[in-house]
């Protein structure tokens, strides 16, 4: 059989690609293989995943938990993930064992300590990690908390809280932006004496660190 010079190529060209799909298929797998819709970045070293029947928590050795959950939370920086079933969240530490269950609320948002946020109908409340205890759910909007302290919303002023939700910088008609704390500074958006929308720099002091406009802080 004479081949001509484009089927040469077009030869080649088939082989090439088979030779790719063989190579990527024989990797070798060294970790816990199983089919997932979805994997979520690891903290804690455990992964929020998700198959067919549910979402799960699998570490690269094993699954945890059962893959049966509506839906579930990033594993947080203090080793505890939250799966939620028929309206309740099972709290979860990275052995897969339940260590607690809370109820009554609409959804769970994780922080960076052992404060969480909860939203119940169009409030928002914390939740103590240690008791599971929560407190009241009074804010109209609430950012995860960061380092120790959260902005909240409440009647369109914000400020921000402790861990205790003391007001470090009481509610001012202000508004803040959703990225919250980043490298202990928040950026808020305020009117100035004009009456226009100004946005500033402030840090954990209440002090502008960058732009003007928004007196009184």
């Amino acid at each position: 059989m004479i081949l001509y010079q484009d089927e040469k190529i077009n030869l080649f060209k088939i082989v090439y690609q088979l030779t790719a799909v063989a190579t990527f298929v024989m990797l070798p797998m060294n970790s816990y293989a199983a089919e997932y819709e979805i994997i979520r970045p690891a903290l804690s070293g455990v992964y929020a995943a998700k198959k067919a029947s549910g979402w799960g928590y699998v570490t690269k050795n094993k699954e945890i938990t059962n893959f049966n959950f509506d839906s579930v939370i990033n594993f947080s920086k203090i080793g505890l993930g939250a799966g939620k079933l028929k309206g309740n969240y099972y709290i979860y530490n990275p052995s897969g064992k339940v260590i607690g269950k809370i109820d009554g609320v609409d959804k769970l948002f994780a922080g960076d300590g052992q404060k969480w946020i909860y939203s119940k109908g169009d409030k928002y409340g914390v939740i103590d990690m240690t008791s599971l205890k929560k407190n009241s759910a009074k804010y109209d909007y609430i950012l995860e908390f960061y380092k120790g302290y959260a902005w909240v919303m409440m009647d369109n002023k914000a400020g921000l809280i402790d861990e205790n939700e003391r007001f470090i910088i009481p509610l001012k008609p202000m508004s803040m932006q959703t990225s919250g704390l980043v490298n202990d500074e928040t950026i808020v958006f305020c009117k100035n004496g004009k009456g226009n929308k100004v946005a500033v720099v402030i840090n954990l002091k209440a002090e502008i660190v960058l732009g003007s406009g928004c007196g009184g802080l």
